[in-house]
């Protein structure tokens, strides 16, 4: 939401690690990705990566045969700075 996205940094970095790591996965070994249904939010996930440095791959993705909604998909390299990074923690063999 808007609130978010004029929010100080640390807030928006701790909201959108949140984000990544509860709906979040790995999806390539330097690869961290989170899928919504709500394509507004998923652009608003983006922005907030945006304003943190993080440049993030925003794309529709595949929709199953149970959707209702398109998916939409926000995909962070973790090979960007980890400060960069929220929820890059989730990289495979990562804590």
């Amino acid at each position: 939401p808007q609130t978010l996205l004029e929010a100080p940094r640390d807030v928006v970095r701790n909201v959108v690690a949140g984000v990544f790591r509860g709906d979040g996965g790995v999806v390539h070994p330097h690869q961290v990705a989170v899928t919504v249904s709500n394509r507004t939010l998923s652009y608003q996930i983006a922005l907030a990566c945006l304003k943190l440095g993080a440049l993030p791959v925003w794309r529709k993705a595949h929709k199953n045969h149970l959707a209702v909604e398109d998916p939409y998909t926000v995909v962070l390299s973790t090979l960007q700075a980890p400060e960069q990074v929220p929820g890059g923690e989730l990289e495979a063999g990562a804590g």
